[in-house]
């Protein structure tokens, strides 16, 4: 790696980056169960596991915020064996850092290239400075997506026009389509980069891989959900949402994040065209992604509730940056650089929140539980689905999922809300540290009296008064 010039300072230097990314990453475990959009995210999976429908019809089952792929929801299926709903959140973490950390080592390990094994744990952990802190502390179908991305990246960088690396690069890009419907830039960019680099018929050849697989994962999920269900999800929902009212006020609230996430891969792609865009270029399939990527991140950005997430290029081309040429030729200055950056970057993060969090933060759960005891089948946790799950074995109505469905004109019929609600219900609790639609209060009688219970605001109503 040549960062200090002395095998032993370069050893010390790697350990010390190493302490500061194991923090980082501590922190966003701890942090993860106090985001009620994880709990909403790991609902689908409670839901195959209890035999419930994952992907219900307009009129059936509890409305909940999933409207992407099966994939995701397989994949945590692991987070339901916990004992209660802070575990689960617990484990739910757990798998999100090992579904995005993962890839990330194996595509920074295994990239062909010039860098040493030095140089490439150091691309691992300034990688992991700079990625999204969102993709580390929230459950998103973009993360397992832009993995599966990565995975397949490099089957196809180390195999070449291999057939085995081809079968594996389509089988990636098949499940990052089967986590977000929108990812289809793997598929497009490994067409693109197979004609480019390898001619016609390797390309053609990677077609047919692709429609082979492609038929083959669509006929299974819809063997498993049904045709009807899953467009309701997968395609009417998220189709109808409205886009944001007002153009150019989202695009400024994002306008830090567009600056990374597409000014400096542009500058870059363009400053170094010369060694990217050639034939033989090694950073020429991950600026394929960086740029086929951008039509749909940028379309999902401008949809009310569209956020940062839903571009992915930076993530296929940052670590190819720090594994290729020039940053892995040894150098001192570049890898002086990265080091700095990975210093600064995880400094910034572990100093700039307020409070320091150490402790997983499920307290709130075991309140929620305390609630849910004290009355049975009487409240709603709308933002907090796992606490009715674990307590009652009742799967709950989401306010992000009936706002889905309200925003896209497919709202739960009234005859229908009813069924997926406490059989009791005079009281809606809701975290009091986070914001919410308002409409699960919307639902309740203007009477209704709050109160503060530790870290919850309940909202109550005699039961005699119909909702």
């Amino acid at each position: 790696m040549n960062l200090a010039g002395r095998p032993a300072l370069d050893r010390a230097a790697l350990a010390a980056g190493t302490v500061l990314v194991a923090l980082w990453l501590w922190r966003c475990w701890c942090i993860f169960p106090l985001h009620p959009w994880n709990e909403l995210r790991l609902q689908p999976s409670f839901l195959l596991a209890d035999g419930g429908a994952v992907y219900a019809g307009p009129a059936g089952g509890p409305a909940t915020t999933w409207i992407y792929g099966p994939l995701p929801v397989l994949l945590f299926w692991p987070a339901t064996w916990a004992g209660d709903a802070a575990s689960a959140l617990l484990a739910g973490a757990a798998l999100n850092l090992l579904y995005v950390v993962g890839p990330l080592v194996a595509f920074c390990v295994a990239a062909p290239g010039e860098a040493g094994a030095g140089q490439r744990i150091l691309a691992v952990l300034a990688a992991l400075a700079l990625w999204p802190g969102s993709s580390l502390h929230y459950l998103q179908a973009d993360n397992l997506a832009v993995s599966f991305g990565l995975l397949g990246m490099t089957a196809l960088l180390r195999g070449g026009a291999r057939a085995g690396a081809g079968w594996i690069a389509a089988a990636c890009a098949v499940a990052a389509f089967a986590c977000k419907q929108t990812s289809l830039e793997f598929a497009a960019a490994q067409v693109i980069w197979s004609a480019w680099v390898h001619g016609p018929r390797a390309a053609g050849r990677q077609v047919l891989r692709l429609a082979v697989l492609g038929f083959a994962g669509a006929g299974a999920a819809i063997a498993a959900w049904g045709l009807e269900p899953l467009a309701f999800h997968l395609v009417t929902l998220p189709g109808r949402l409205p886009w944001a009212e007002h153009p150019g006020r989202q695009l400024m609230a994002f306008f830090p994040w567009l600056l990374a996430h597409v000014g400096a891969p542009g500058l870059v792609c363009l400053v170094w065209r010369r060694r990217i865009w050639r034939r033989d270029g090694p950073l020429l399939l991950p600026a394929l992604l960086w740029l086929l990527s951008l039509p749909a991140g940028l379309a999902a950005l401008m949809k009310i509730g569209g956020t940062i997430n839903s571009l992915h290029g930076l993530l296929y081309l940052l670590p190819a940056l720090l594994v290729a040429p020039p940053l892995a030729a040894g150098r001192r200055r570049a890898a002086v650089a990265t080091f700095a950056v990975l210093v600064g970057a995880t400094g910034y993060r572990l100093a700039a929140p307020a409070v320091q969090v150490w402790r997983p933060l499920t307290a709130h759960l075991a309140q929620g539980d305390f609630l849910a005891r004290e009355f049975p089948g009487q409240i709603w946790f709308p933002w907090n689905p796992l606490i009715a799950r674990y307590r009652e074995h009742r799967h709950d109505h989401t306010e992000d999922g009936l706002v889905i469905r309200q925003l896209a004109a497919r709202a739960v019929p009234p005859n229908q809300l009813r069924r997926h609600l406490p059989p009791r219900w005079h009281i809606v609790a809701l975290p009091s540290a986070e914001s919410n639609w308002g409409l699960a209060l919307s639902l309740s009688p203007a009477e209704r009296s709050p109160t503060v219970v530790g870290l919850w605001t309940v909202h109550s109503w005699p039961e005699s008064s119909p909702p």
